[in-house]
Parts: C-alpha cells; sequence; structure tokens
C-alpha cells in the first residue's frame, strides 16, 4: 500500500508548500500539486496525473485551499 496525496490551491500567489508538507508528515509518499487551477476545472493536470498514478491499495490523501 502506497500512501499518495493531492494538493490544490486555485491561486498563482499562493504556496502550496504547506499543504505538501502535511501531506508528507501524513505518510504520503508521492503527491501530487496543481498550482493555479480551479476547483471547478475538472482535468487539472496533477489531479489526472494523481489518478493515474493510484493502484489497488493505495491511499488517497487530498488537501486543498
Amino acid at each position: 500500500m502506497t500512501v499518495v496525496g493531492y494538493a490544490r490551491v486555485s491561486k498563482r500567489e499562493q504556496n502550496p508548500k504547506a499543504q505538501e508538507a502535511e501531506l508528507h508528515a501524513a505518510g504520503a509518499e508521492r503527491v501530487f500539486v496543481d498550482h493555479g487551477d480551479s476547483s471547478r476545472v475538472k482535468d487539472r493536470p496533477q489531479w489526472v496525473a494523481c489518478m493515474d498514478y493510484l493502484r489497488a491499495g493505495d491511499v488517497h490523501c487530498r488537501n486543498a485551499i
């Protein structure tokens, strides 16, 4: 089982580093980050990459502001 994280900030001036650190602290081995992409956009590049990366038994952690 792999813990995989996803973080997103919707504005370019926001910094996702705190989210990434929290996800790593929660055990995420890999964290995907979308920076400046609205939650209304369904095909955010790193969200799609994260979903493609997941395998059976993996645990997905999500954190977004």
